[in-house]
């Protein structure tokens, strides 16, 4: 019992689509109202105007997420150059001391030998008992010949 008689049904389309698509049935394109053409056209402004205003945002922050990536990759980069750096500066460094070291032994082997030969030269055997009592390697003596920390062959007696 449906009081209603069925109506042929008919689509009808969204203003907005009719106005997209720019159809007859369009409110904007009414002659009876030439104030709603430019409603229309400032409506349109106005969408094309935000759209803009979003693609231009979305450059900005494009180009500025570009600029934070090179940003963090030059920070990286300076980062490894100062730890190479450091590396290198230490390693100078631990040569600096081997240098001084073997520098600081060799003065006092050429020193020792200088008097020994001026004890030589003169004859005298106590002067030269004098100077190999006052040279004495005060290092500990180990029965390792190769001295693995200082890299150097030591050739001391044992």
């Amino acid at each position: 019992m449906n009081l209603i008689p069925d109506a042929p049904t008919r689509e009808r389309t969204s203003y907005f689509w009719s106005c997209l698509t720019l159809q007859d049935n369009c409110p904007f394109f009414s002659s009876a109202d030439p104030n709603l053409y430019y409603f229309g056209i400032t409506l349109l402004s106005l969408y094309i105007g935000f759209v803009l205003m979003i693609l231009a945002d979305l450059k900005f922050y494009w180009s500025v997420d570009h600029l934070q990536r090179q940003i963090d990759y030059y920070v990286n980069l300076v980062r490894k150059k100062v730890k190479q750096v450091q590396s290198d500066q230490r390693r100078l460094m631990s040569t600096q001391e081997r240098t001084e070291n073997q520098l600081k032994r060799s003065e006092e082997c050429k020193h020792m030998v200088t008097g020994i030969r001026g004890a030589l030269a003169t004859g005298d055997p106590q002067q030269l008992n004098a100077l190999t009592a006052y040279f004495v390697d005060t290092r500990p003596l180990n029965k390792n010949t190769w001295n693995v920390s200082e890299n150097i062959v030591n050739f001391s007696p044992e």
